[in-house]
């Protein structure tokens, strides 16, 4: 039996898969965690979220994902971006997309502003540091299972990970409430019918997705009753109730290199769009 300053790992059962109802997984094997180690935190079922171990990076698997990403990019820029040099498809889909409008640009980007304009307040002041700051915080709430590229790219076989610290503490969806302020804040600054209309199919599928995900949870693993009685759906609810206990040095959780990551790709791309709009000329829009 460990003990209360034991952390412990519920790992991934291989046989997830074929689990159900009639047939239920077995026992899931349990190891410490190492990233939680001398914190003296009470028992903890899930795994660390968004926690990056080198020592446990396969080299081939990284090789394998560089070299599927750099063929794909290669194959994107001669078959569809470079019309000079490749085949350049995509001037020809451009092409023919902007038939149906009359506007020099592309139709498809255009419809993000079309619809019935509801609303104009990005003349108001901090509204648009107020949007930005709402979109970068909202990358923070992506599902920690995001970032495990390898599984995403199917590099490395995708397992059903339980995640229980970190971003999980404040809510166990984070990927809805991210979604839902990225869609808010994007509504409140286009201000359009067709803003609404997205942004209700996008919560809505999040939403949806918070109902499926804790009902798999449940059929998966039986456990997770205890991880869903100190979390919450409601970003902070666990905690403000007193449900979830945050250890003093909870912003060790959130000093990781992947989110660190993040920090760096969301500037680096608010910074290059200059960059990304100069790169767009070359597919004659």
């Amino acid at each position: 039996m460990a003990s209360s300053s034991s952390p412990i790992l519920l790992t991934s059962n291989p046989n997830f898969t074929s689990c159900n109802h009639k047939n239920p997984c077995k026992p899931l094997t349990l190891k410490p965690i190492k990233s939680l180690e001398g914190r003296g935190l009470l028992l903890v079922l899930g795994e660390d979220s968004a926690f990056f171990d080198l020592g446990e990076q396969k080299i081939i698997s990284w090789v394998y994902f560089t070299e599927i990403l750099g063929v794909v990019l290669f194959a994107l820029d001669v078959i569809w971006i470079d019309s000079s040099n490749g085949f350049g498809l995509g001037k020809a889909f451009v092409d023919s997309v902007s038939k149906v409008s009359e506007s020099h640009e592309v139709y498809f980007i255009n419809l993000w502003y079309d619809g019935m304009q509801l609303w104009q307040v990005k003349t108001l002041p901090g509204l648009h540091q107020l949007i930005w700051i709402s979109n970068f915080v909202s990358f923070f709430f992506l599902y920690p299972s995001t970032f495990i590229l390898l599984e995403v790219a199917a590099v490395d076989k995708s397992r059903l990970h339980l995640w229980e610290t970190g971003i999980m503490r404040i809510t166990r969806h984070p990927q809805m409430v991210g979604q839902v302020r990225w869609c808010l804040a994007h509504t409140i600054w286009i201000g359009n019918s067709v803003a609404i209309a997205t942004s209700i199919g996008i919560i809505g599928h999040h939403l949806f997705g918070v109902w499926n995900g804790d009902r798999t949870f449940f059929t998966v693993w039986r456990s997770y009753s205890t991880v869903k009685s100190r979390t919450s759906v409601v970003p902070f609810a666990a905690i403000l109730d007193g449900r979830q206990k945050l250890p003093k040095d909870y912003y060790k959780e959130f000093i990781r290199l992947l989110y660190l990551t993040i920090i760096g790709l969301t500037l680096g791309a608010y910074l290059a769009h200059p960059l990304v709009q100069a790169a767009s000329f070359r597919i004659h829009w």
